[in-house]
Protein backbone atom coordinates (compact mmCIF):
# COMPACT_ATOMS: atom_id res chain seq x y z
CA UNK A 1 0.00 0.00 0.00
CA UNK A 2 0.71 3.46 -0.75
CA UNK A 3 1.41 6.42 2.08
CA UNK A 4 -2.23 7.62 1.29
CA UNK A 5 -4.01 4.43 1.59
CA UNK A 6 -2.01 3.61 4.66
CA UNK A 7 -4.04 7.14 5.94
CA UNK A 8 -7.02 6.54 4.70
CA UNK A 9 -7.04 3.22 6.37
CA UNK A 10 -5.99 4.30 9.31
CA UNK A 11 -8.62 6.92 8.74
CA UNK A 12 -11.89 3.97 8.45
CA UNK A 13 -10.31 2.29 11.54
CA UNK A 14 -10.78 5.31 13.76
CA UNK A 15 -13.93 5.68 12.84
CA UNK A 16 -15.14 1.83 13.31
CA UNK A 17 -13.28 2.41 16.27
CA UNK A 18 -15.68 5.25 17.80
CA UNK A 19 -18.92 3.40 17.16
CA UNK A 20 -17.34 0.46 19.42
CA UNK A 21 -16.06 2.85 22.37
CA UNK A 22 -18.20 6.07 22.00
CA UNK A 23 -20.36 6.39 25.40
CA UNK A 24 -23.03 8.90 23.96
CA UNK A 25 -26.21 7.53 24.55
CA UNK A 26 -27.82 9.07 21.82
CA UNK A 27 -24.95 7.29 19.27
CA UNK A 28 -26.04 4.15 20.79
CA UNK A 29 -29.09 4.46 20.35
CA UNK A 30 -29.29 5.42 16.82
CA UNK A 31 -26.88 2.25 16.54
CA UNK A 32 -29.41 -0.08 17.79
CA UNK A 33 -32.38 1.70 16.54
CA UNK A 34 -31.36 2.72 12.99
CA UNK A 35 -30.64 -0.14 10.85
CA UNK A 36 -29.04 1.79 8.08
CA UNK A 37 -26.56 2.51 10.69
CA UNK A 38 -25.98 -0.54 11.84
CA UNK A 39 -25.77 -1.65 8.14
CA UNK A 40 -23.11 1.12 7.03
CA UNK A 41 -20.89 0.19 9.95
CA UNK A 42 -20.94 -3.91 9.28
CA UNK A 43 -20.42 -3.17 5.70
CA UNK A 44 -17.40 -0.52 6.62
CA UNK A 45 -15.94 -3.59 9.19
CA UNK A 46 -15.97 -5.76 6.25
CA UNK A 47 -14.26 -3.77 3.79
CA UNK A 48 -11.34 -2.59 6.10
CA UNK A 49 -11.04 -6.78 7.01
CA UNK A 50 -10.50 -7.09 3.21
CA UNK A 51 -8.05 -4.45 2.60
CA UNK A 52 -6.38 -5.40 5.36
CA UNK A 53 -6.33 -8.94 3.88
CA UNK A 54 -5.30 -7.97 0.53
CA UNK A 55 -2.72 -5.55 1.95
CA UNK A 56 -1.09 -9.21 3.57
CA UNK A 57 -1.65 -10.97 0.20
CA UNK A 58 0.44 -8.21 -1.78
CA UNK A 59 3.37 -8.32 0.67
CA UNK A 60 3.83 -11.99 1.21
CA UNK A 61 3.47 -12.35 -2.99
CA UNK A 62 6.87 -11.85 -3.39
CA UNK A 63 8.35 -11.71 0.32
CA UNK A 64 9.83 -15.49 0.84
CA UNK A 65 10.60 -15.59 -3.38
CA UNK A 66 12.68 -12.66 -3.14
CA UNK A 67 14.52 -13.15 0.17
CA UNK A 68 15.77 -16.53 -1.09
CA UNK A 69 16.74 -15.17 -4.55
CA UNK A 70 18.53 -12.27 -3.11
CA UNK A 71 20.38 -15.15 -0.91
CA UNK A 72 21.03 -17.19 -4.26
CA UNK A 73 22.62 -13.67 -6.19
CA UNK A 74 24.63 -12.75 -3.08
CA UNK A 75 25.87 -16.72 -3.25
CA UNK A 76 26.56 -16.91 -7.17
CA UNK A 77 28.17 -13.32 -6.77
CA UNK A 78 30.70 -14.54 -4.16
CA UNK A 79 31.12 -18.36 -5.66
CA UNK A 80 31.95 -16.12 -9.38
CA UNK A 81 34.01 -13.91 -7.61
CA UNK A 82 36.45 -16.25 -5.81
CA UNK A 83 36.87 -18.56 -9.14
CA UNK A 84 37.55 -15.39 -11.13
CA UNK A 85 40.05 -14.65 -8.70
CA UNK A 86 42.16 -17.90 -9.20
CA UNK A 87 41.77 -17.68 -12.89
CA UNK A 88 42.67 -14.32 -12.80
CA UNK A 89 45.67 -14.99 -11.10
CA UNK A 90 46.77 -17.79 -13.89
CA UNK A 91 45.89 -15.62 -16.21
CA UNK A 92 48.47 -13.11 -14.81
CA UNK A 93 51.16 -15.99 -14.34
CA UNK A 94 51.33 -17.15 -18.50
CA UNK A 95 50.97 -13.20 -19.25
CA UNK A 96 47.50 -13.63 -21.02
CA UNK A 97 45.79 -10.56 -20.84
CA UNK A 98 42.68 -11.56 -22.88
CA UNK A 99 42.42 -13.47 -20.32
CA UNK A 100 42.50 -11.54 -17.51
CA UNK A 101 40.48 -9.09 -19.10
CA UNK A 102 37.13 -12.14 -19.31
CA UNK A 103 37.43 -12.71 -15.62
CA UNK A 104 38.81 -9.50 -13.95
CA UNK A 105 34.98 -9.05 -11.74
CA UNK A 106 35.71 -8.38 -8.18
CA UNK A 107 33.20 -9.50 -5.43
CA UNK A 108 31.68 -5.78 -5.43
CA UNK A 109 31.68 -5.72 -9.45
CA UNK A 110 28.95 -8.83 -9.53
CA UNK A 111 27.07 -7.43 -6.21
CA UNK A 112 26.30 -4.85 -8.14
CA UNK A 113 25.38 -6.01 -11.58
CA UNK A 114 22.00 -6.41 -12.85
CA UNK A 115 20.04 -9.43 -12.69
CA UNK A 116 20.68 -10.08 -16.48
CA UNK A 117 23.97 -9.62 -16.60
CA UNK A 118 25.28 -11.48 -13.62
CA UNK A 119 24.37 -14.38 -15.29
CA UNK A 120 26.06 -13.69 -18.41
CA UNK A 121 29.26 -12.50 -16.63
CA UNK A 122 29.07 -15.88 -15.03
CA UNK A 123 28.73 -17.83 -17.69
CA UNK A 124 32.04 -16.24 -18.95
CA UNK A 125 34.04 -17.41 -15.65
CA UNK A 126 32.95 -20.65 -15.66
CA UNK A 127 33.66 -21.13 -19.43
CA UNK A 128 37.25 -19.86 -19.23
CA UNK A 129 37.66 -21.77 -15.74
CA UNK A 130 36.85 -25.25 -17.73
CA UNK A 131 38.74 -23.87 -20.59
CA UNK A 132 41.58 -23.79 -18.44
CA UNK A 133 40.92 -26.87 -16.16
CA UNK A 134 44.22 -28.71 -16.43
CA UNK A 135 46.26 -26.01 -15.42
CA UNK A 136 43.87 -24.28 -12.85
CA UNK A 137 44.77 -27.16 -10.18
CA UNK A 138 47.54 -25.21 -8.62
CA UNK A 139 44.82 -22.33 -7.59
CA UNK A 140 42.66 -24.92 -6.25
CA UNK A 141 40.17 -24.71 -8.99
CA UNK A 142 38.46 -27.95 -9.85
CA UNK A 143 35.89 -29.44 -11.84
CA UNK A 144 34.18 -29.72 -8.43
CA UNK A 145 34.82 -25.95 -7.61
CA UNK A 146 33.19 -24.82 -11.24
CA UNK A 147 30.38 -27.20 -11.17
CA UNK A 148 29.11 -25.55 -7.62
CA UNK A 149 29.36 -22.19 -9.34
CA UNK A 150 27.23 -23.62 -12.28
CA UNK A 151 24.88 -25.35 -9.72
CA UNK A 152 24.56 -21.83 -8.00
CA UNK A 153 23.98 -19.94 -11.42
CA UNK A 154 21.40 -22.56 -12.48
CA UNK A 155 19.27 -22.13 -9.17
CA UNK A 156 20.19 -18.51 -9.81
CA UNK A 157 18.14 -18.42 -13.02
CA UNK A 158 15.73 -20.97 -11.89
CA UNK A 159 14.17 -18.13 -9.29
CA UNK A 160 13.57 -15.60 -11.93
CA UNK A 161 10.45 -16.49 -13.63
CA UNK A 162 8.74 -17.82 -10.14
CA UNK A 163 9.58 -13.92 -9.21
CA UNK A 164 8.27 -12.31 -12.15
CA UNK A 165 5.08 -15.00 -11.68
CA UNK A 166 5.00 -13.56 -8.01
CA UNK A 167 5.38 -9.79 -9.34
CA UNK A 168 2.20 -10.38 -11.76
CA UNK A 169 0.26 -11.61 -8.83
CA UNK A 170 1.22 -8.24 -6.72
CA UNK A 171 0.36 -6.39 -9.83
CA UNK A 172 -3.69 -7.82 -9.13
CA UNK A 173 -3.38 -7.55 -6.09
CA UNK A 174 -2.32 -3.83 -6.26
CA UNK A 175 -5.42 -3.51 -8.51
CA UNK A 176 -7.58 -5.23 -6.28
CA UNK A 177 -6.56 -2.63 -3.16
CA UNK A 178 -7.44 0.37 -5.47
CA UNK A 179 -11.23 -0.89 -6.46
CA UNK A 180 -11.56 -1.97 -2.03
CA UNK A 181 -10.45 1.27 -1.20
CA UNK A 182 -12.66 3.27 -4.08
CA UNK A 183 -15.63 1.18 -2.44
CA UNK A 184 -14.91 2.07 0.86
CA UNK A 185 -14.29 5.76 -0.08
CA UNK A 186 -17.81 5.80 -1.96
CA UNK A 187 -19.50 3.62 0.96
CA UNK A 188 -17.75 6.50 4.09
CA UNK A 189 -18.93 9.32 1.75
CA UNK A 190 -22.31 8.82 0.43
CA UNK A 191 -23.18 6.65 3.73
CA UNK A 192 -22.13 7.14 6.61
CA UNK A 193 -21.12 10.87 6.50
CA UNK A 194 -25.53 11.54 5.25
CA UNK A 195 -26.14 8.75 7.88
CA UNK A 196 -23.93 11.34 10.43
CA UNK A 197 -24.92 14.48 9.01
CA UNK A 198 -28.42 13.59 9.93
CA UNK A 199 -27.59 13.62 13.68
CA UNK A 200 -26.33 17.22 14.04
CA UNK A 201 -29.10 18.23 16.07
CA UNK A 202 -29.68 15.66 18.43
CA UNK A 203 -25.95 14.50 19.11
CA UNK A 204 -23.62 17.43 18.30
CA UNK A 205 -20.76 15.88 20.55
CA UNK A 206 -20.69 12.45 18.63
CA UNK A 207 -20.48 14.17 15.28
CA UNK A 208 -17.78 16.76 15.54
CA UNK A 209 -16.02 13.65 16.79
CA UNK A 210 -16.70 11.64 14.11
CA UNK A 211 -15.54 14.68 12.00
CA UNK A 212 -12.39 14.74 13.37
CA UNK A 213 -12.14 11.08 13.04
CA UNK A 214 -13.24 11.18 9.56
CA UNK A 215 -10.28 13.22 8.44
CA UNK A 216 -7.20 12.02 6.31
CA UNK A 217 -4.08 12.67 8.11
CA UNK A 218 -1.48 12.11 5.80
CA UNK A 219 2.08 11.61 8.44
CA UNK A 220 4.95 13.33 6.01
CA UNK A 221 6.85 10.72 4.28
CA UNK A 222 10.04 11.92 5.02
CA UNK A 223 9.04 10.49 8.16
CA UNK A 224 8.52 7.23 7.13
CA UNK A 225 11.78 5.64 6.60
CA UNK A 226 14.50 3.14 7.48
CA UNK A 227 17.83 4.34 8.75
CA UNK A 228 21.01 2.09 10.26
CA UNK A 229 24.70 2.39 11.01
CA UNK A 230 26.48 -0.78 10.27
CA UNK A 231 29.67 -1.77 12.50
CA UNK A 232 32.17 -4.38 13.10
CA UNK A 233 35.09 -5.74 16.27
CA UNK A 234 37.51 -4.00 13.85
CA UNK A 235 35.52 -1.34 12.32
CA UNK A 236 33.48 -0.31 15.38
CA UNK A 237 33.46 3.63 13.88
CA UNK A 238 31.51 2.19 11.08
CA UNK A 239 32.24 -0.04 8.09
CA UNK A 240 31.51 1.60 4.60
CA UNK A 241 30.92 0.46 1.13
CA UNK A 242 28.68 -2.39 2.75
CA UNK A 243 26.27 -3.57 0.05
CA UNK A 244 22.69 -2.69 1.24
CA UNK A 245 19.76 -4.31 -0.15
CA UNK A 246 15.75 -3.70 1.00
CA UNK A 247 14.52 -7.46 -0.50
CA UNK A 248 11.31 -6.26 -0.70
CA UNK A 249 11.53 -3.02 -2.65
CA UNK A 250 14.97 -4.57 -4.28
CA UNK A 251 16.00 -1.09 -3.40
CA UNK A 252 20.03 -1.25 -3.27
CA UNK A 253 22.36 1.41 -1.31
CA UNK A 254 25.95 1.87 -0.23
CA UNK A 255 26.95 2.35 2.84
CA UNK A 256 28.88 5.94 3.18
CA UNK A 257 32.06 6.58 5.34
CA UNK A 258 30.04 6.49 8.45
CA UNK A 259 28.82 3.18 8.03
CA UNK A 260 25.51 4.96 7.55
CA UNK A 261 23.05 4.07 5.02
CA UNK A 262 18.52 5.55 4.69
CA UNK A 263 15.72 4.05 2.43
CA UNK A 264 13.30 7.21 3.14
CA UNK A 265 9.36 7.49 1.59
CA UNK A 266 8.41 4.06 2.56
CA UNK A 267 5.03 1.94 3.37
CA UNK A 268 4.33 0.72 6.16
CA UNK A 269 4.75 -2.83 6.95
CA UNK A 270 7.72 -5.11 7.28
CA UNK A 271 11.05 -5.40 5.61
CA UNK A 272 14.02 -7.19 5.52
CA UNK A 273 17.75 -5.95 4.56
CA UNK A 274 20.43 -7.95 3.27
CA UNK A 275 24.07 -6.67 3.79
CA UNK A 276 26.70 -8.02 2.01
CA UNK A 277 30.50 -6.97 1.68
CA UNK A 278 34.33 -8.29 1.13
CA UNK A 279 35.67 -9.65 4.13
CA UNK A 280 32.45 -10.28 5.79
CA UNK A 281 29.67 -12.25 6.70
CA UNK A 282 26.42 -11.91 4.85
CA UNK A 283 24.15 -10.48 6.89
CA UNK A 284 20.02 -11.09 6.49
CA UNK A 285 18.00 -8.70 9.08
CA UNK A 286 14.19 -9.81 8.82
CA UNK A 287 10.92 -8.63 10.54
CA UNK A 288 12.02 -5.13 10.60
CA UNK A 289 8.75 -2.68 10.81
CA UNK A 290 8.38 0.35 9.36
CA UNK A 291 4.83 2.02 10.93
CA UNK A 292 3.60 5.36 8.92
CA UNK A 293 5.60 8.23 10.37
CA UNK A 294 7.94 6.96 12.45
CA UNK A 295 11.57 6.38 11.90
CA UNK A 296 13.20 3.19 12.49
CA UNK A 297 17.27 2.50 13.55
CA UNK A 298 18.83 -0.30 13.23
CA UNK A 299 22.47 -0.73 14.77
CA UNK A 300 24.05 -3.41 13.18
CA UNK A 301 26.99 -5.52 13.45
CA UNK A 302 28.76 -6.88 10.73
CA UNK A 303 31.24 -10.36 11.16
CA UNK A 304 34.46 -10.99 9.66
CA UNK A 305 34.83 -13.90 7.72
CA UNK A 306 36.82 -16.53 9.67
CA UNK A 307 39.65 -16.43 6.53
CA UNK A 308 39.69 -12.31 7.01
CA UNK A 309 40.44 -12.74 10.12
CA UNK A 310 43.41 -15.01 9.68
CA UNK A 311 44.53 -12.84 7.41
CA UNK A 312 44.67 -9.74 9.14
CA UNK A 313 46.11 -11.03 12.24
Amino acid sequence: MNSLQDSKLNMYTTVLKQFTDDSSPTLAARKSSVSALSDVIAALNGKVEAIKTMQALQTAATTGITQDKAVVRANLAALSAALAAGVFAYASEVKNNTMKEKVNYSFSDLIHAKDDQLPAIAKVIITTANENLAALGAYEITAASIGLVQDTLDQFQSASPSTRHALGKRVSYRKNLEQLFKETDDLVKNRLDKIMQAMVLSDSNSVANYRSNRLVVSAPTTNTQLKGKIVSADAPKGVRNVAVQLVETGSNIMSNGKGTFSFKELTTGKYTLKLTAEGYQDTLLTQIEIKQGSLNKQEIVMIKKITDIGQTG
